[in-house]
C-alpha cells in the first residue's frame, strides 16, 4: 500500500509486493453541518478491469476505514456507506 494524504484528503494506492498497481482509492475529511465531527467521503475507488472481484476494492476500503478511524473518531461508517451507494454497490 503507498499512500499520499495531508489533514484534508488522501490517496492510496493498492500494490501488490512486486510494486505492480491493483487500484487506488481517493477521498476527503471533511465537516458537515448534519453531523458531528468529521466525516470520511470517498470519492474514487477504482480498479483496474483485469483485478476486478478479486479483493482489491474492499481492501482499499478495509484501510480507509482503518486510517479514517484516527482522523474521524465518528461518521466512518456513515461516510463509507454514503460512498459506496454512490458507487451503486449497496
Amino acid at each position: 500500500m503507498t499512500a499520499y494524504a495531508d489533514a484534508n484528503s488522501f490517496v492510496f494506492f493498492a500494490l501488490d509486493d512486486a510494486g505492480n498497481y491493483h487500484g487506488l482509492c481517493h477521498g476527503s475529511y471533511i465537516e458537515t453541518f448534519w453531523m458531528t465531527g468529521c466525516t470520511c467521503y470517498v470519492a474514487s475507488l477504482i480498479t483496474n478491469k483485469e483485478d476486478r472481484g478479486k479483493g482489491y476494492g474492499k481492501f482499499l476500503l478495509d484501510y480507509v476505514k482503518e486510517k479514517a478511524a484516527h482522523v474521524t473518531k465518528s461518521n466512518v461508517e456513515q461516510g463509507i456507506v454514503a460512498a459506496l451507494k454512490d458507487f451503486n454497490i449497496l
